[in-house]
């Protein structure tokens, strides 16, 4: 299984199963999902931990974590997404810890649940040891250059 493989539709008839989140953290991605809607953003996947702890969840019949934090990877601007999340909920709700620009990533809390997007995006080292070139790119692509596994597993969001 290739790092990405997660991401395709299952090739069985099955339907694809929830993940397995508090209604909490369900009913935030319900508003991200929402205003992503609203900036023709079509794309939102949940990557690393949370994903990592349904596989292990639902696998090795393991007793559920609760999230610490949720992580987004998303095919489209992640600063807009949350300045239009902000926007829809309030300030008294969201906080815009850090942009950094250069990477495509933002960190924020929703109702108290730390919450990171990034755009998917290609990095391209023109030398050891230099920062990167950025450009946008799909999340497949995206999840291929993460150099830690947890990282480079996802859930899509369905829309």
């Amino acid at each position: 299984m290739n790092n990405s493989s997660f991401l395709k539709p299952s090739l069985s008839d099955k339907p694809r199963e929830d993940l397995d989140l508090p209604s909490y953290i369900k009913d935030l991605l319900s508003e991200f999902k929402e205003a992503a809607k609203e900036l023709g953003i079509s794309r939102i996947a949940i990557v690393g931990g949370a994903v990592r702890d349904h596989l292990i969840h639902t696998t090795l019949q393991r007793p559920l974590n609760v999230p610490k934090d949720i992580d987004l990877i998303i095919e489209g601007s992640a600063t807009s997404l949350a300045k239009k999340i902000q926007s829809n909920l309030g300030t008294h709700r969201v906080l815009i810890i850090r942009e950094n620009a250069s990477y495509k990533t933002i960190e924020m809390k929703v109702d108290g649940v730390s919450i990171d997007i990034a755009t998917a995006r290609e990095e391209i080292y023109s030398a050891p040891a230099e920062n990167p070139q950025i450009s946008t790119t799909t999340i497949e692509k995206d999840l291929k250059r993460r150099d830690f596994t947890v990282n480079a597993i996802a859930r899509e969001v369905d829309p």
